[in-house]
């Protein structure tokens, strides 16, 4: 990300240098270089301050910003996985951490892809409480036309759940169809 952030600064610049500027007085089209070298009266028919460091810019992110991001990240990368081994050795936990890897690296790229459907496609977002005992257990966010999602496990020592129905109409819950409204599901318990 930042490097993209990078490349379209540099891009922009180059851009913005490729405009031309004219010199009413003399009724030529001139390069236009850094403000203050206009100011001082210096020639800018040559190459201005501004290409000249938009053209090393990229040329240092090219040749050494990004080798070096790559470096940083992945030493980044390697000091995190030896400290938290550490961490988890500590707590008692000795067993492979790949499948909790997956699992929040999955859970994060779900998240991005909802809230990009909903924040830049504009994708209406419907709300599906859950109520237990009239009370509000979770809440969960669908995107229109999506199908419903699965409901979450109420602890049983709380209560034993046997099915949930809709508070409306009292049928249950087809995963199947699309969300088109925002819906209420009451528990029902054993």
């Amino acid at each position: 990300m930042t490097v993209d952030i990078i490349r379209r600064h540099v891009a922009h610049q180059e851009q913005r240098n490729d405009r031309k500027h004219v010199d009413y007085k003399r009724q030529v089209p001139v390069e236009r270089g850094h403000p203050a070298d206009e100011k001082r009266g210096k020639d800018n028919r040559k190459i201005g301050k501004a290409r000249f460091h938009a053209e090393m810019t990229r040329t240092l992110l090219a040749d050494e910003i990004l080798p070096m991001l790559h470096e940083i990240t992945a030493a980044s990368a390697s000091m995190d996985h030896m400290r938290w081994e550490e961490q988890y050795r500590k707590n008692g936990y000795d067993n492979d951490r790949s499948e909790q890897i997956a699992f929040i690296a999955d859970y994060i790229k779900g998240r991005k892809d909802f809230l990009d459907r909903a924040w830049t496609d504009q994708v209406p977002v419907h709300t599906i409480t859950l109520l237990v005992e009239g009370v509000v257990y979770d809440t969960l966010y669908v995107l229109d036309n999506d199908t419903l999602p699965e409901f979450p496990q109420v602890p049983t020592e709380h209560v034993q759940v046997n099915t949930w129905v809709s508070a409306d109409d009292g049928e249950v819950p087809d995963p199947s169809a699309p969300v088109k409204k925002d819906m209420t599901f009451q528990a029902v318990l054993q």
